[in-house]
């Protein structure tokens, strides 16, 4: 389906070619002239290098952006792209002139290939102005989209206030009421999930949190899952980490929506279940994988959910071209890959 994106290419590259093949007398560029039926082949050839031109000067910045190399690389790539391609042309320009030999202009053919650096340095510099442009705007939607999302989990958050003092003085004389009874795991439990409710009502509001933090998070979330399995039950739950936890900084709660999946998905009391996660950092690089087990009756089930939709917008938004998502399925198994950059 085309999008109106697509449209408005189509109107830039048709409107001049129909206007001067079609609409003009006479239209003369460099040696070539419509009058003497010369222009066709060349207007059509020039046209596609300038396409070409146009093009990949784009692919290549959106590359070296997504990569982090930004300034270091692209001038060079794109320096050598606009010369190679007027080479090209003025190379063809200089085979038809010969063949087609036009009386009037041929002593202008020594200048062909300044004159198609002309042209293709206008076609470079729109390129630049079109990447720019759409960088900005689409910076600018996403700075709305961020101002809403913002709007939206501070109305969420003064929500959750309803006097959580009271909650947390509840949680805590049920764990005095627990240790008093010394029913010590209850005690435990209780202890974790106070942690994970303030992590969630005063961290979980900040726009960024160390690593460490949400890997105390995923370990109390891990542990209180852990009370529902008797000692025999045939699961087996795995969670490392390496690298430097401390530096690193992330978005609060943007990996637990994985694990709570894994959970919903991978777990099954009368088979063999498995969960195993993964962190590491190195350097300015975060990698993230998390496998389950997946059981028949999750076939035909879809890995998703309202969770992970909202962490895949969260990541488009928060991290536009510094993440990777990759989400993988078997029969047997699902994987998550999540790569984000500093």
């Amino acid at each position: 389906m085309f999008k109106k994106e697509h449209i408005i290419h189509a109107i830039f590259w048709l409107v001049p070619s129909i206007y001067i093949l079609f609409l003009t007398d006479n239209f003369i560029i460099g040696v070539f002239s419509k009058k003497e039926g010369t222009l066709l082949i060349p207007f059509l050839y020039g046209t596609l290098c300038n396409v070409l031109l146009f093009y990949g000067n784009i692919s290549i910045i959106h590359q070296s952006f997504q990569k982090k190399k930004r300034h270091q690389h692209w001038i060079w790539f794109t320096l050598f792209l606009l010369l190679s391609i007027t080479m090209i042309e003025s190379l063809i320009d200089f085979t038809v002139i010969h063949a087609y030999k036009p009386n009037k202009y041929y002593d202008l053919a020594g200048n062909i290939f300044i004159g198609n650096l002309v042209i293709h340095i206008v076609f470079y510099g729109l390129s630049l102005a079109y990447i720019f442009s759409v960088k900005a705007v689409r910076g600018e939607q996403q700075k709305q989209r961020l101002i809403q999302e913002k709007l939206y989990s501070e109305l969420t958050y003064l929500k959750s206030q309803v006097n959580p003092h009271f909650l947390f003085n509840t949680l805590n004389n049920l764990f005095s009421l627990a240790r008093k009874n010394k029913d010590f795991e209850t005690a435990n439990g209780i202890s974790k999930l106070s942690k994970m409710m303030r992590y969630m009502l005063y961290e979980g509001n900040t726009d960024k949190i160390m690593l460490s933090k949400e890997i105390d998070y995923i370990e109390n979330y891990i542990n209180l899952q852990k009370l529902r399995f008797h000692p025999d039950d045939d699961i087996t739950i795995g969670f490392n980490y390496t690298g430097n936890i401390e530096s690193f900084m992330i978005a609060p709660l943007l990996l637990i929506p994985f694990v709570e999946n894994a959970f919903k998905h991978g777990i099954s009391i009368q088979n063999h279940s498995y969960i195993m996660i993964n962190v590491h950092v190195k350097g300015d690089v975060l990698e993230f994988i998390i496998r389950n087990t997946k059981h028949s009756a999750d076939k035909n089930s879809e890995y998703s959910g309202f969770g992970l939709n909202n962490v895949q917008n969260r990541l488009q938004m928060l991290y536009e071209n510094e993440h990777e998502l990759i989400i993988k399925e078997t029969d047997i198994e699902y994987q998550v890959t999540l790569i984000l950059n500093h």
